[in-house]
């Protein structure tokens, strides 16, 4: 029941940036708040699209995991901080690289003593934000457009179970996502196929076969 398909996470996400673009920002206190849900939109959306793990997603630094080049922007970690101690790296979509140079050139620099630290996530207290307040923004962003949170690791399911029932032949690639080193992993823990539909297509087999074996009864009194 909890999980949400990414298309209407990434427009979440989407949507609170627009939001932070159209509010006013007269004193500080509106430039702040304007700033906490620009970046917030970006988070959302971000992971929305390449769903990494809570510890690396509070632990990106400009500059060494996350990059920029001429075709756009890239998170990379090293063996070291990932889980399964492989590399990864994933190129972010190049729809949100305008979201990302606005939050970089702009809202970031709103933050208390951003300019002196190297978080990708800024913080109103200074210095990068941690993962619990990442996960407690997440969570009330989420709660307030769907009824009910949607925790950090709850985006990997979202996006593995969206690519599996709208693309089951390149399902592979939710894989790749994850960071896992097969698809049975993913599949095992990760993509939760939608219930009702197993069900439905469960009673219609079985209808079909009740149908059958009803006709060949018919057909051996015949």
């Amino acid at each position: 029941p909890r999980m949400v398909s990414s298309h209407l996470l990434v427009d979440l996400g989407l949507g609170l940036m627009n939001k932070a673009e159209n509010l006013s920002g007269n004193t500080h206190m509106e430039n702040m708040e304007r700033a906490l849900l620009y970046r917030d939109g970006l988070i959302i959306a971000l992971l929305a699209s390449r769903p990494i793990r809570r510890r690396n997603l509070a632990g990106i630094r400009i500059g060494i995991n996350f990059l920029a080049d001429s075709s756009g922007y890239t998170l990379h970690f090293g063996a070291h901080e990932t889980k399964n101690h492989e590399v990864l790296e994933h190129p972010l979509p190049h729809w949100l690289s305008p979201y990302i140079c606005r939050y970089l050139e702009y809202y970031r620099l709103m933050f208390q003593n951003a300019a002196h630290h190297d978080g990708l996530w800024a913080s109103s207290q200074g210095g990068a934000l941690c993962s619990e307040a990442i996960y407690d923004r997440v969570a009330i962003h989420t709660k307030n457009a769907f009824g009910h949170s949607v925790n950090l690791h709850l985006f990997r399911d979202c996006v593995a179970t969206t690519i599996a029932d709208e693309d089951p032949e390149n399902v592979q690639v939710a894989a790749d996502l994850l960071g896992h080193s097969s698809l049975a992993i993913t599949e095992r823990h990760y993509i939760q196929k939608n219930t009702s539909k197993a069900c439905a297509s469960y009673q219609n087999t079985l209808a079909d076969l009740h149908q059958k074996l009803q006709h060949d009864k018919e057909m051996r009194r015949g």
